[in-house]
């Protein structure tokens, strides 16, 4: 399961719920048919459905002895298709065209299960200082995740989960984000001078068939390994994915100007013309935006979305999870 960040543009924060309602993954629709998620295990429903029978003889498989239960006595050597199908995956299976499909209700759009606005991005925006005391800035509360930090500069009156464009500091947000990008530069830098190391990296692999152990071979690096291994929470490196340290060690001029572009950009933008993001999210916070092109083109769309933003419209950010 994840959280990330959503950027809501709208005229009023009267229309978030109206504008995030259909992206709800608890909507059931009308049934359709779909590739069938498992469909590499076969060719036709045929031969999955013997698939299923060879997974429920096997004494090695962990689970089968308990998904043996589901078929409610009947020996597996006389288990019927549809018994084995309906104890295995419940649900309707059929040859499609291109393979195995899945009858599903599934919301095709869905983007999250929950959501509400801040959250782990309380805070999200500075706000002009004439505008400190508006009454239409919408302001961070405190949630759980905060308890240990109840006096964060998030709730020190000059940040907000939102408002009107132009009581949002944008200019602030991005010079903070560049600073930021530089002190990342200037620690990656120490760190590796003090143990020897160059600051150098081969480029984060893409997809593609040798992706697992090109991506093995770059977190051997030396340099990616040190900066990886960081754990403190105060470094600017904690924790920092593949395709930030490439980016970092790659090209640490460039991180600096990247820094700049995506400065005030979510994850996803939701606006009246739609749904926008640079790929799709997944469990434990993984996305499908591996691509630096990807995210590049989605971060100029994003500033050039946000500059024609009418000013007295919201830009809100909030926290979804699914």
């Amino acid at each position: 399961m994840s959280h990330y960040s959503v950027t809501v543009v709208c005229k009023s924060p009267d229309d978030l719920e109206q504008m995030l309602a259909p992206y709800d993954e608890n909507i059931e629709t009308e049934s359709y048919w779909e590739p069938f998620y498992d469909a590499d295990k076969a060719g036709t429903v045929a031969e999955y459905v013997e698939y299923v029978r060879s997974v429920y003889a096997d004494p090695e498989v962990e689970y089968a002895d308990w998904q043996q239960t589901r078929l409610l006595g009947t020996p597996l050597e006389r288990a019927t298709a549809e018994q084995l199908l309906t104890a295995w995956t419940s649900q309707r299976l059929r040859d499609g065209e291109h393979g195995i499909e899945v009858e599903s209700t599934y919301n095709p759009h869905s983007k999250w299960d929950y959501w509400r606005i801040g959250g782990r991005w309380s805070g999200f925006y500075p706000i002009k200082e004439e505008h400190g005391d508006a009454l239409q800035v919408l302001r961070p509360s405190m949630h759980w995740e905060f308890e240990r930090e109840p006096d964060s500069s998030r709730f020190d009156g000059t940040k907000a989960d939102g408002g009107p464009k132009h009581m949002l500091d944008l200019d602030a947000k991005t010079r903070a984000s560049v600073a930021r990008a530089q002190d990342e530069v200037a620690e990656a830098r120490q760190r590796l001078v003090d143990a020897g190391l160059p600051m150098t990296s081969i480029p984060w692999p893409g997809t593609g068939h040798d992706t697992n152990d090109a991506r093995e071979q770059f977190w051997q690096q030396p340099a990616v390994a040190l900066l990886h291994d960081i754990r403190d929470h105060d470094s600017g490196l904690f924790m920092m994915n593949g395709p930030d340290l490439a980016g970092l060690l790659g090209d640490p001029e460039r991180w600096v100007q990247r820094a700049a572009r995506r400065a005030y950009a979510t994850y996803a933008m939701c606006t009246p013309e739609g749904w926008i993001a640079p790929g799709e999210m997944g469990w434990w916070g993984s996305s499908s935006d591996q691509e630096d092109d990807r995210r590049e083109t989605y971060w100029q769309r994003f500033t050039k979305i946000v500059e024609a933003v009418p000013d007295d419209w919201y830009l809100i950010v909030v926290d979804c999870h699914i």
